[in-house]
């Protein structure tokens, strides 16, 4: 509380794609360490998995599955996070609802799911 004046509540701006405030406001919400254009493609974009990122070879075939994405999706569900796979690319909207711890333990099983991946390419996890 400020000594000298009350400070104004700022006004939440809409979002620049949809043109609402709740959706800003879940934006802001998710936020880490200030990073708000992360934020907005986690919420907006989703999660192309590939092979290599030079060739971006796709992780699951045109028009197919893979055992990788059977295994990332499964193990996503089987922990409480609910997204949809179509071939290689995952995509998970969360509801309007959604605390920020729930928040932050869907991404810590969304990094869980992503080693499962990564083994399948060969990756060396040097995670500290």
């Amino acid at each position: 509380m400020p000594r000298r004046r009350e400070v104004p509540k700022r006004e939440t701006l809409p979002d620049p794609q949809f043109g609402s405030t709740l959706i800003s406001k879940f934006v802001s919400c998710m936020m880490i360490q200030g990073k708000k254009s992360v934020a907005e493609g986690a919420f907006y974009g989703s999660l192309e998995l590939v092979k290599d990122r030079r060739t971006k070879e796709p992780m699951a075939p045109f028009d197919g599955a893979s055992p990788v994405m059977t295994a990332f999706r499964k193990y996503m569900l089987d922990h409480g996070v609910y997204l949809y796979t179509h071939w290689h690319t995952v995509l998970i909207i969360p509801p309007l609802i959604i605390t920020e711890e729930q928040l932050e333990e869907g991404f810590q099983v969304l990094d869980e799911a992503l080693k499962i991946t990564d083994q399948a390419v060969g990756l060396e996890l040097n995670l500290e």
